[in-house]
């Protein structure tokens, strides 16, 4: 396999780690919503818009998702460097 083509694939499996992190992410803050919104419908606190809640947990689902990401691309490519580098 070429370079370019392996470089696109490990460029393909970091999309998918971003978008798998930050689902994680998303869900995360998904199920807080629902769990504040539950304890105050109980009486055990005050409800908070689902705004306020998802837009915390999308702030650092971005940054998570974009820093492994980077580590699993990154890491990839120093394969394809480390491959061409040891056939030459």
């Amino acid at each position: 396999m070429s370079a370019r083509v392996l470089a696109i694939v490990w460029l393909v499996a970091g999309i998918i780690v971003w978008n798998g992190v930050f689902d994680l992410y998303l869900a995360e803050g998904a199920r807080e919503y629902l769990q504040v919104t539950a304890e105050a419908h109980a009486g055990f606190g005050a409800a908070r818009p689902m705004s306020e809640i998802m837009s915390w947990w999308k702030r650092e689902g971005v940054v998570a998702a974009s820093v492994w990401a980077a580590f699993v691309v990154g890491l990839g490519w120093a394969t394809i460097w480390l491959r061409g580098r040891h056939r030459a």
